[in-house]
């Protein structure tokens, strides 16, 4: 049995003076940061060791690159050996992302997917970039989904486990609209019939699991904070939370744990 756990949506900034988190700060007490830590804690403090980590995207918000190193020697400090497996979301800048995470010196603005098997587990991760354009919405474009195509014709020992950004599943009509994965119908035909045993996404800063088309996503809640989506404004809240997940065989058995009940609340105009 592997055990392992799925955060998303840090949000995080070194600094967080003349940003939008000012007055969220200020209400909630604790800044992005205070409950990246906090959570990063608990997830250590399962009952059963943790074989991994998967972080899906919006590491830091719309940061430079040292915020990223930030962010790294965080993930470091806690986790120390235990292996994290991260896509990049929407409000990741990819520049600052190869020079303050990577290490690279150039620091190109290229998409950053990616596979890797989990040594001795027989356990394969692919991550797919849905950052478009820095917008809400998603698309995984073409050179992706054929790279995702050839991937997925060779299967591994227990299976694949993807990781992208923006959920598989969302309504794509209303005010959700601008915020969903453009083609996601692409992607699903894509890992239809295929060894993918669980999608894991962020971005809708609420957990929630659906089944459909032979494909389970599974979306975690936010570490930083709670949103609700308006027409002209995002309200902001304080509830967090994560997942802890198991995985027997090929079967997955994932556990939300949610932290406070949407006690506060921040209007940001959008």
């Amino acid at each position: 049995m592997l055990n392992f756990a799925h955060i998303s949506d840090i949000h995080m900034l070194k600094n967080y003076s003349g940003t939008i988190f000012e007055n969220v700060i200020k209400k909630f007490k604790k800044s992005p940061t205070d409950n990246f830590k906090d959570i990063l804690k608990k997830i250590l403090c399962t009952i059963k060791p943790l074989d991994f980590v998967l972080i899906t995207g919006d590491l830091v918000n719309d940061g430079n690159e040292e915020d990223y190193r930030e962010f790294k020697d965080i993930l470091n400090y806690f986790l120390k050996e235990i292996p994290f497996y991260l896509c990049l979301g929407n409000h990741d800048k990819k520049h600052a992302f190869r020079r303050g995470f990577l290490g690279e010196e150039n620091g190109s603005s290229e998409i950053y997917y990616y596979e890797e098997e989990i040594k001795n587990t027989g356990i394969r991760i692919i991550a797919l970039d849905s950052c478009n354009d820095y917008s809400g919405s998603g698309f995984v474009n073409e050179p992706q989904l054929n790279w995702l195509k050839e991937k997925l014709k060779v299967k591994t020992e227990r299976g694949t486990i993807l990781i992208v950004h923006h959920p598989l599943y969302v309504n794509q009509e209303g005010s959700y609209a601008n915020f969903s994965l453009k083609n996601s119908k692409d992607i699903i035909e894509t890992i239809k019939g295929s060894d993918v045993i669980g999608v894991f996404s962020g971005h809708d800063h609420y957990s929630t699991i659906i089944a459909k088309d032979g494909i389970v996503n599974f979306v975690a809640s936010s570490t930083s904070f709670g949103m609700n989506i308006s027409s002209n404004y995002l309200t902001l809240n304080n509830k967090i939370g994560y997942n802890i997940c198991e995985l027997n065989g090929t079967q997955l058995y994932v556990y939300s744990e949610n932290q406070n009940y949407e006690t506060d609340s921040v209007k940001v105009y959008i």
